[in-house]
Protein backbone atom coordinates (compact mmCIF):
# COMPACT_ATOMS: atom_id res chain seq x y z
CA UNK A 1 0.00 0.00 0.00
CA UNK A 2 2.92 2.68 0.87
CA UNK A 3 4.47 1.76 -2.42
CA UNK A 4 1.26 2.49 -4.46
CA UNK A 5 0.97 6.29 -2.93
CA UNK A 6 3.97 6.25 -3.85
CA UNK A 7 3.51 5.99 -7.29
CA UNK A 8 0.22 7.95 -7.31
CA UNK A 9 2.37 11.12 -5.80
CA UNK A 10 5.06 10.54 -8.06
CA UNK A 11 2.72 10.72 -11.03
CA UNK A 12 0.87 14.06 -9.77
CA UNK A 13 3.53 16.58 -10.98
CA UNK A 14 4.01 14.65 -14.74
CA UNK A 15 0.21 15.08 -14.66
CA UNK A 16 0.23 18.61 -13.56
CA UNK A 17 2.91 19.30 -16.41
CA UNK A 18 0.85 17.74 -19.03
CA UNK A 19 -2.05 19.61 -18.54
CA UNK A 20 0.26 23.01 -18.29
CA UNK A 21 1.22 22.07 -21.87
CA UNK A 22 -1.73 22.30 -22.95
CA UNK A 23 -3.44 25.39 -24.04
CA UNK A 24 -7.61 25.48 -23.33
CA UNK A 25 -8.75 25.92 -26.47
CA UNK A 26 -6.97 22.67 -27.88
CA UNK A 27 -8.19 20.39 -24.92
CA UNK A 28 -11.96 21.78 -25.61
CA UNK A 29 -12.21 22.99 -29.40
CA UNK A 30 -15.05 25.19 -29.44
CA UNK A 31 -18.10 23.75 -32.11
CA UNK A 32 -18.26 26.06 -35.75
CA UNK A 33 -20.99 26.22 -37.38
CA UNK A 34 -20.96 27.75 -40.79
CA UNK A 35 -22.90 30.93 -41.34
CA UNK A 36 -24.80 32.40 -44.79
CA UNK A 37 -27.14 35.24 -45.59
CA UNK A 38 -29.84 34.47 -47.38
CA UNK A 39 -30.65 38.10 -49.18
CA UNK A 40 -33.73 38.82 -51.68
CA UNK A 41 -33.81 41.77 -54.14
CA UNK A 42 -37.20 43.40 -54.06
CA UNK A 43 -39.58 46.08 -54.93
CA UNK A 44 -41.48 46.52 -51.73
CA UNK A 45 -43.45 43.05 -51.94
CA UNK A 46 -42.36 42.41 -55.15
CA UNK A 47 -38.95 40.04 -55.91
CA UNK A 48 -37.71 41.69 -58.72
CA UNK A 49 -35.64 40.27 -62.05
CA UNK A 50 -33.05 42.04 -63.80
CA UNK A 51 -34.82 44.24 -66.32
CA UNK A 52 -38.60 43.37 -64.73
CA UNK A 53 -40.83 46.56 -64.39
CA UNK A 54 -42.48 46.44 -61.12
CA UNK A 55 -44.94 48.49 -59.74
CA UNK A 56 -44.16 50.07 -56.12
CA UNK A 57 -46.57 50.76 -53.65
CA UNK A 58 -47.31 54.02 -54.26
CA UNK A 59 -47.89 53.35 -58.05
CA UNK A 60 -44.58 54.23 -59.70
CA UNK A 61 -42.72 51.77 -62.13
CA UNK A 62 -39.56 51.23 -62.20
CA UNK A 63 -36.81 48.19 -62.96
CA UNK A 64 -33.61 47.11 -61.68
CA UNK A 65 -31.53 46.13 -64.31
CA UNK A 66 -28.43 46.13 -61.88
CA UNK A 67 -28.87 46.03 -57.85
CA UNK A 68 -26.08 45.29 -56.02
CA UNK A 69 -24.09 46.33 -53.09
CA UNK A 70 -20.60 45.01 -50.81
CA UNK A 71 -21.66 44.06 -47.25
CA UNK A 72 -18.61 44.38 -44.96
CA UNK A 73 -17.63 44.37 -41.14
CA UNK A 74 -20.12 41.90 -40.27
CA UNK A 75 -20.89 41.20 -36.57
CA UNK A 76 -23.04 39.34 -35.00
CA UNK A 77 -24.48 40.03 -31.61
CA UNK A 78 -24.87 36.67 -28.54
CA UNK A 79 -27.63 36.78 -26.38
CA UNK A 80 -25.21 37.12 -23.75
CA UNK A 81 -24.56 40.81 -24.93
CA UNK A 82 -21.16 39.67 -26.02
CA UNK A 83 -20.31 40.24 -29.64
CA UNK A 84 -18.91 38.25 -32.36
CA UNK A 85 -16.91 40.34 -35.26
CA UNK A 86 -16.04 38.34 -38.19
CA UNK A 87 -12.92 38.98 -40.39
CA UNK A 88 -12.40 41.83 -42.45
CA UNK A 89 -12.00 39.26 -45.50
CA UNK A 90 -15.65 38.43 -44.94
CA UNK A 91 -16.83 40.26 -47.39
CA UNK A 92 -20.02 39.84 -49.58
CA UNK A 93 -21.12 41.36 -53.04
CA UNK A 94 -24.84 40.76 -53.40
CA UNK A 95 -26.32 40.79 -56.78
CA UNK A 96 -29.15 40.22 -57.80
CA UNK A 97 -29.18 36.69 -59.19
CA UNK A 98 -27.73 35.23 -56.41
CA UNK A 99 -29.41 35.48 -52.81
CA UNK A 100 -26.95 32.31 -50.44
CA UNK A 101 -24.03 33.54 -49.69
CA UNK A 102 -21.56 31.91 -47.36
CA UNK A 103 -19.62 33.96 -44.96
CA UNK A 104 -18.02 32.07 -42.56
CA UNK A 105 -17.52 29.90 -39.84
CA UNK A 106 -19.06 30.81 -36.67
CA UNK A 107 -18.83 29.71 -32.76
CA UNK A 108 -22.15 27.69 -32.23
CA UNK A 109 -23.98 29.80 -29.76
CA UNK A 110 -27.55 31.76 -29.20
CA UNK A 111 -27.54 35.11 -31.00
CA UNK A 112 -29.68 37.71 -31.28
CA UNK A 113 -28.76 40.24 -33.85
CA UNK A 114 -26.44 41.25 -37.03
CA UNK A 115 -24.58 44.13 -38.05
CA UNK A 116 -23.00 45.05 -41.38
CA UNK A 117 -21.65 47.66 -43.15
CA UNK A 118 -23.20 48.48 -46.74
CA UNK A 119 -19.73 49.01 -48.65
CA UNK A 120 -16.37 48.77 -47.84
CA UNK A 121 -14.14 50.04 -44.70
CA UNK A 122 -11.48 52.39 -45.32
CA UNK A 123 -8.88 50.01 -44.81
CA UNK A 124 -10.26 48.09 -47.77
CA UNK A 125 -11.96 50.83 -49.97
CA UNK A 126 -8.14 52.27 -51.13
CA UNK A 127 -6.57 49.38 -52.47
CA UNK A 128 -6.47 48.62 -56.29
CA UNK A 129 -8.43 45.91 -57.22
CA UNK A 130 -5.87 44.42 -59.12
CA UNK A 131 -4.11 43.57 -56.06
CA UNK A 132 -6.40 40.80 -55.79
CA UNK A 133 -6.71 37.32 -57.09
CA UNK A 134 -9.32 36.69 -59.80
CA UNK A 135 -12.38 35.57 -58.08
CA UNK A 136 -12.17 37.41 -55.05
CA UNK A 137 -14.97 39.76 -54.87
CA UNK A 138 -12.70 42.65 -54.67
CA UNK A 139 -11.05 42.27 -57.76
CA UNK A 140 -12.15 44.14 -60.75
CA UNK A 141 -15.47 43.20 -61.40
CA UNK A 142 -18.28 43.67 -64.53
CA UNK A 143 -20.17 45.92 -64.01
CA UNK A 144 -17.14 47.63 -62.70
CA UNK A 145 -17.42 48.45 -59.12
CA UNK A 146 -14.76 50.81 -58.60
CA UNK A 147 -14.52 54.56 -58.81
CA UNK A 148 -11.61 55.04 -61.05
CA UNK A 149 -8.75 55.54 -58.39
CA UNK A 150 -7.72 54.77 -54.58
CA UNK A 151 -8.76 57.89 -53.07
CA UNK A 152 -12.19 57.50 -53.93
CA UNK A 153 -12.30 53.49 -53.36
CA UNK A 154 -15.15 51.76 -54.33
CA UNK A 155 -18.58 51.64 -55.56
CA UNK A 156 -20.29 50.68 -52.38
CA UNK A 157 -23.53 50.26 -54.19
CA UNK A 158 -24.91 50.04 -57.59
CA UNK A 159 -28.17 50.63 -59.11
CA UNK A 160 -29.32 51.16 -62.57
CA UNK A 161 -32.82 50.60 -64.95
CA UNK A 162 -35.50 52.31 -65.98
CA UNK A 163 -38.31 54.76 -64.00
CA UNK A 164 -41.74 56.31 -64.36
CA UNK A 165 -40.85 59.65 -63.69
CA UNK A 166 -44.39 61.14 -64.05
CA UNK A 167 -45.61 63.53 -61.26
CA UNK A 168 -48.77 61.25 -61.03
CA UNK A 169 -46.60 58.11 -60.81
CA UNK A 170 -48.96 56.89 -63.75
CA UNK A 171 -46.73 57.40 -66.73
CA UNK A 172 -44.09 54.81 -68.44
CA UNK A 173 -40.97 53.80 -67.01
CA UNK A 174 -38.87 54.61 -69.76
CA UNK A 175 -36.06 57.11 -67.87
CA UNK A 176 -32.73 55.66 -67.57
CA UNK A 177 -31.27 56.39 -64.37
CA UNK A 178 -28.01 55.71 -63.27
CA UNK A 179 -26.50 55.31 -59.12
CA UNK A 180 -23.49 54.78 -57.83
CA UNK A 181 -22.89 55.11 -53.94
CA UNK A 182 -19.40 54.87 -52.27
CA UNK A 183 -16.69 57.24 -50.76
CA UNK A 184 -16.17 56.99 -46.62
CA UNK A 185 -17.94 59.33 -45.63
CA UNK A 186 -20.95 58.06 -47.17
CA UNK A 187 -20.12 54.16 -45.55
CA UNK A 188 -23.35 53.09 -43.51
CA UNK A 189 -23.75 50.59 -41.09
CA UNK A 190 -26.94 48.73 -40.94
CA UNK A 191 -27.97 47.27 -37.72
CA UNK A 192 -30.87 45.13 -37.70
CA UNK A 193 -33.89 44.28 -34.71
CA UNK A 194 -33.24 41.71 -32.21
CA UNK A 195 -34.85 38.33 -34.02
CA UNK A 196 -33.08 35.34 -32.27
CA UNK A 197 -31.49 32.53 -34.02
CA UNK A 198 -28.68 29.58 -33.42
CA UNK A 199 -25.67 28.36 -34.41
CA UNK A 200 -25.65 24.94 -33.78
CA UNK A 201 -21.98 22.91 -34.11
CA UNK A 202 -21.00 21.19 -37.78
CA UNK A 203 -24.39 22.98 -38.90
CA UNK A 204 -25.77 25.28 -41.51
CA UNK A 205 -27.82 28.76 -40.31
CA UNK A 206 -28.82 31.37 -42.23
CA UNK A 207 -29.81 34.91 -41.57
CA UNK A 208 -32.88 36.06 -44.31
CA UNK A 209 -33.02 39.67 -44.93
CA UNK A 210 -35.27 41.57 -47.77
CA UNK A 211 -33.44 44.38 -49.71
CA UNK A 212 -36.01 46.68 -50.71
CA UNK A 213 -35.10 49.25 -53.50
CA UNK A 214 -38.29 51.37 -53.35
CA UNK A 215 -37.50 51.86 -49.71
CA UNK A 216 -33.89 52.86 -50.83
CA UNK A 217 -35.57 55.25 -53.19
CA UNK A 218 -38.35 56.68 -50.61
CA UNK A 219 -38.22 60.57 -51.60
CA UNK A 220 -35.77 60.10 -53.87
CA UNK A 221 -36.59 61.41 -57.77
CA UNK A 222 -35.30 59.22 -60.28
CA UNK A 223 -35.74 62.61 -62.59
CA UNK A 224 -32.51 63.67 -60.40
CA UNK A 225 -30.71 60.02 -61.15
CA UNK A 226 -29.50 59.92 -64.63
CA UNK A 227 -25.98 59.82 -63.72
CA UNK A 228 -25.95 60.15 -59.32
CA UNK A 229 -21.99 59.98 -58.48
CA UNK A 230 -20.20 60.60 -55.56
CA UNK A 231 -19.68 64.42 -55.86
CA UNK A 232 -22.55 64.92 -57.96
CA UNK A 233 -25.57 66.13 -55.80
CA UNK A 234 -24.33 65.05 -52.20
CA UNK A 235 -28.01 66.40 -50.44
CA UNK A 236 -28.94 63.56 -52.90
CA UNK A 237 -26.44 61.12 -52.02
CA UNK A 238 -27.17 61.71 -47.72
CA UNK A 239 -30.58 61.12 -48.19
CA UNK A 240 -29.68 58.13 -50.42
CA UNK A 241 -27.35 56.69 -47.37
CA UNK A 242 -30.40 57.24 -44.67
CA UNK A 243 -33.05 55.30 -46.71
CA UNK A 244 -30.34 52.38 -46.35
CA UNK A 245 -31.27 51.31 -42.73
CA UNK A 246 -34.48 51.37 -43.72
CA UNK A 247 -33.87 48.92 -47.18
CA UNK A 248 -33.42 45.64 -44.93
CA UNK A 249 -36.30 43.80 -43.08
CA UNK A 250 -36.36 40.37 -41.84
CA UNK A 251 -37.87 38.09 -44.32
CA UNK A 252 -41.37 36.68 -43.03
Amino acid sequence: MKKLWIYILAGVPLLLLFNSCIKPDKQFPLPMGKFYFHLHTNIDTTEADSGVVVTAADGRKFSLNVAQFYLSGIRLYKSDGSVYTLPASDVVLKTIGEEEYYVDSVPAGNYSSVSFLVGIGPAQNHTDPATYAAGNVLAPQVPSMWLGNTTDGYVFLKMNGLADTSAGNNGTADFAYDIALGTDSLLQEVKMPAEYFSVVGGSIQYVHLIVDYAKLMNGIPFSSCALLRPGTNHALMKLLVQNIQQMFRYEE
